[in-house]
């Protein structure tokens, strides 16, 4: 909890060294947010909130909120190898995220998203099929890999996509809707369980992630930076 602490001395640090750029305002408020309507109907506008949404509910689904009672329930872990487990997860996000600048340059940031939600797909059946702590493992990594693929590449495509007057806004909305997502995902994981236990769950987020790829695929376009 003490965490967000750190936040302090990194808007310090921002408020020393980084200089804000001169940006071109609307003139009038009312005219502001005509603009920011227009914009965020974008049909690539559009299609990114969605993916946030999606990428946070199968997040705060099937990894989160269902992993830890299957790992207590499956492998009969306790509440610090739960988290242990989870948390590998960071170790191949921050390998693959720490990439982004370039694969971003070679392919673009779709593309990367997409195999991020393939990856999603993979994971989720893997999860629901695991049947020893080093397979689960190895999926785990996976959907951090998937992670490291997908999320710097969303904020980055939503930042090219947003006006640099907008921006803020375009953040903000973004923020809605991954909270969204989060609210959803414990509710998809729960209705899957509850029609058919284990496999139905999996099964609802590897469903969303199908849909998080037919999103990227026809609502948004490949752009190389």
């Amino acid at each position: 909890f003490l965490l967000p602490l750190l936040a302090v001395p990194a808007a310090i640090f921002i408020a020393v060294t980084v200089q804000e750029p001169d940006i071109h305002r609307a003139p009038g408020f009312s005219l502001y947010l005509k603009s920011i309507a227009q914009n965020i109907c974008r049909r690539e506008a559009a299609g990114l909130f969605l993916i946030s949404t999606i990428t946070f509910t199968v997040l705060y689904g099937s990894f989160t909120t269902y992993n830890p009672f299957l790992l207590a329930q499956r492998f009969g872990l306790s509440s610090p190898q739960i988290g242990f487990f989870i948390s590998l997860s960071s170790v191949t996000t921050v390998l693959i995220a720490a990439r982004t600048g370039r694969t971003a340059q070679r392919f673009g940031h779709i593309l990367p998203m997409k195999a991020g939600f393939v990856l999603y797909f993979v994971v989720n059946i893997w999860f629901a099929s695991a049947g020893n702590l080093l397979s689960f493992a190895a999926a785990v990594l996976l959907f951090g890999a998937a992670q490291g693929l997908n999320l710097p590449n969303m904020h980055s495509a939503l930042a090219d996509l947003a006006p640099d007057a907008q921006r803020g806004a375009f953040v903000s909305l973004n923020g809605t809707m991954l909270r969204l997502g989060q609210t959803i995902g414990p509710l998809v994981v729960g209705f899957g369980d509850k029609l058919s236990g284990v496999w139905g769950a999996y099964g609802a987020s590897a469903a969303i992630s199908v849909i998080g790829f037919v999103i990227l695929s026809t609502m948004l376009r490949p752009r190389k930076k």
